[in-house]
């Protein structure tokens, strides 16, 4: 819906670049809240919240999306202590997975749920693909009457683990 509208049958991309604009400007945020009436954060994590920012020389725009496990700027370690019983069942599904990727994340979240509580969780071990892998912390954030939605495979091993409904767009 968003790529129609924002490029439809027109060919001059100085027009599709000022709708794009708008869009990441005005029209994102009001989609984004449509309809959606809580917002989950479990891990209390800043960086979730952080906006992108435009370089004023350039014009490119940035996200921050990293931090550091020496950081303390959230909750995870915590979230996940709390969860611990329903993570490690996430990642051993993960690590019986045919994909290697799954298998990876699997592995990593099992070392790392079997040292809760810790800082190890944080920084790389939560955004970074050889860590804990975010994806564990999401499918535990959701209701149990909820349908998570998703893109993402993993999500087809993590959700009947942690006792959520899920369903893959692909």
């Amino acid at each position: 819906m968003v790529t129609e509208w924002l490029l439809g049958s027109d060919t001059d991309l100085r027009a599709v670049e000022m709708r794009a604009r708008h869009f990441l400007r005005v029209r994102s945020k009001a989609l984004f809240k449509t309809g959606v009436e809580t917002i989950r954060d479990g891990t209390d994590c800043p960086i979730a919240r952080r906006s992108a920012v435009q370089d004023p020389n350039s014009g490119q725009w940035s996200h921050d999306s990293r931090c550091k496990k020496t950081e303390s700027i959230c909750s995870q370690d915590a979230f996940l202590a709390a969860q611990s019983e329903r993570a490690k069942a996430a990642a051993r599904e993960l690590q019986d997975s045919s994909r290697a990727q799954d298998r990876k994340m699997g592995t990593n979240a099992s070392e790392i749920l079997d040292r809760m509580p810790t800082a190890d969780s944080k920084g790389k071990a939560c955004w970074g693909a050889a860590g804990l892998g975010g994806d564990i912390c999401i499918a535990l954030e959701c209701a149990p009457e909820e349908t998570l939605l998703t893109t993402d495979a993993s999500f087809d091993l993590i959700c009947p683990a942690v006792g959520i409904n899920h369903h893959r767009v692909m």
